[in-house]
C-alpha cells in the first residue's frame, strides 16, 4: 500500500512538472503570437487607412462625374428644346403665311 501511494505521489509530481513545463511553453507561444500580431497589425492598419483614403477619393471623383453627367444631360435637353422651339416657330410662320394667302 505504501509502495502504491509512493508511486501515485511520484506520478502526480511528474504530471505537475509536465503541466508546468507545457504551461510555460504555451505562455511563451502566446507572447510570441501577441508580438507577431502587433507587428503584423501595423501594416494592416496602414493599408486599411490607405484604402479608406482611396475610397474617399473615388467617391469625390464619382460625385464630379455625376455632376458633369447631369450638366451634360441638361445641356443636351436645352439644346434639343431650342431646336424644337425653333422648328415650332418656323412652322408657325409657315402656317401664318398659308393662312394669310
Amino acid at each position: 500500500m505504501d509502495r502504491l501511494t509512493g508511486q501515485i505521489s511520484r506520478r502526480t509530481e511528474e504530471l505537475g512538472r509536465t503541466a508546468e513545463a507545457q504551461l510555460e511553453r504555451l505562455t511563451a507561444i502566446i507572447e510570441q503570437a501577441t508580438e507577431l500580431a502587433a507587428t503584423k497589425g501595423e501594416p494592416v492598419a496602414e493599408q486599411a487607412e490607405a484604402l479608406i483614403q482611396a475610397a474617399d477619393r473615388a467617391d469625390a471623383q464619382a460625385k464630379i462625374v455625376r455632376e458633369k453627367t447631369f450638366d451634360s444631360k441638361r445641356y443636351l435637353f436645352l439644346r434639343a428644346s431650342r431646336f424644337v422651339i425653333e422648328d415650332l416657330n418656323s412652322t408657325a410662320i409657315d402656317l401664318n403665311q398659308l393662312l394669310d394667302e
